[in-house]
C-alpha cells in the first residue's frame, strides 16, 4: 500500500512537472516571439540588432543608438496638430557598413482631407549619432559631382532647366533641389534639399560601391510613390575592409542581403493614435 501511494504521488509529481514545463515553454515561446530578432551583426565592434520594435546599435552592452527612441524624441518636439489623428513610422535597415547605419523610414499620417506620408533613407554614424552623417564625410566631392553629372536624370533636369553644369558639388545640389522629374507630367518625383545626406550602400561592382538615394514624390497627387537614384563611387581606402566584409555578409550587410533577410518584415512605431472626434454632443 505504501508503495502504491508512493507511485501515485510520483505520477502526480511527474504530471505536474510536465504541465509546468509545458507552460514555461509556452510562455518562453510567446515571450521570445514578441521580441524576435529579425537580424543582428557585429561590425567594427558595434552590435546591430533589428527587431519588430526597434533598430539599435550597441557598444559594450549599452545602446548608443535607437531608431524608436529617436522617433519618439523627435515627435515629442513637434507642435500638436489638431487635424492629425494617426501617425506611424515604419523602418528597416538597408545597409550596415562598419559604423555607418542606413535605414529606410516611411512616415504615414491620417487626418484632414486625406492620408499622406513620405519616405526617405536615414544615414547615421553610430560613433556619433547626434552629428548628421554626410556623403562628403566618406567620398570626395569631385567624385560625387562627376558621378551625378553622368546620371541621365540629372542630365535631363539640367537640360530642361537650361542650367550649365555647376562647377562645384554644392552648386549642383542647389541646382537640383526641389526639381521634379518622371511620369507623364515630369513631376512624379523630386530631389529634396540636401538629398546627398541620406543614402544607403547597395553593392560592390568593378571595385566601386553603388550608393543609392531615395527620392520622394513630387506632389501630393503622387504621394506614396518614390524612386531611387544610384551612383557608382570609388571605395574609400579607410573603409575598404568594412565595405568588402559588408558585401559578403561577414560583418554588416548591404541592401540585397538585408532585403532577403527581411522577407517583407518591418519595424513600426505608432507616435499618435487618436480616434476622430465625434460630431455633435
Amino acid at each position: 500500500m505504501r508503495m502504491l501511494s508512493l507511485l501515485v504521488a510520483l505520477s502526480g509529481w511527474i504530471l505536474t512537472f510536465s504541465l509546468g514545463a509545458q507552460a514555461q515553454a509556452s510562455f518562453a515561446a510567446k515571450h521570445n516571439s514578441a521580441k524576435a530578432v529579425y537580424w543582428s551583426s557585429r561590425s567594427e565592434g558595434i552590435i546591430y540588432r533589428w527587431t519588430e520594435q526597434d533598430l539599435t546599435a550597441i557598444v559594450m552592452g549599452k545602446p548608443v543608438f535607437s531608431v524608436a527612441s529617436l522617433l519618439k524624441k523627435e515627435f515629442g518636439k513637434q507642435d500638436a496638430d489638431d487635424v492629425l489623428t494617426f501617425y506611424e513610422v515604419t523602418f528597416w535597415p538597408v545597409s550596415v557598413v562598419g559604423p555607418f547605419l542606413s535605414y529606410e523610414r516611411d512616415d504615414y499620417w491620417d487626418g484632414g482631407a486625406h492620408p499622406s506620408g513620405g519616405e526617405t533613407f536615414v544615414s547615421v554614424d553610430t560613433r556619433d549619432p547626434k552629428q548628421h552623417l554626410k556623403l562628403t564625410d566618406l567620398f570626395e566631392a569631385a567624385s560625387i559631382r562627376g558621378a551625378l553629372l553622368s546620371d541621365p536624370i540629372v542630365q535631363h533636369i539640367l537640360t530642361r532647366e537650361k542650367i550649365a553644369p555647376p562647377p562645384t558639388l554644392e552648386g549642383l545640389v542647389k541646382a537640383l533641389s526641389n526639381k521634379a522629374f518622371g511620369g507623364e507630367m515630369d513631376g512624379m518625383f523630386r530631389f529634396p534639399n540636401e538629398f546627398l545626406d541620406d543614402f544607403a550602400f547597395h553593392h560592390i561592382e568593378n571595385g566601386k560601391i553603388a550608393v543609392r538615394f531615395l527620392l520622394p514624390h513630387g506632389s501630393e497627387i503622387n504621394r506614396f510613390h518614390h524612386t531611387q537614384l544610384g551612383l557608382m563611387l570609388p571605395i574609400p581606402a579607410r573603409w575598404k575592409s568594412a565595405f568588402l566584409q559588408a558585401s559578403t555578409g561577414a560583418s554588416g550587410a548591404m541592401t540585397p542581403s538585408l532585403q532577403k533577410t527581411a522577407h517583407g518584415r518591418k519595424s513600426s512605431v505608432i507616435l499618435m493614435d487618436h480616434a476622430a472626434p465625434k460630431k455633435g454632443g
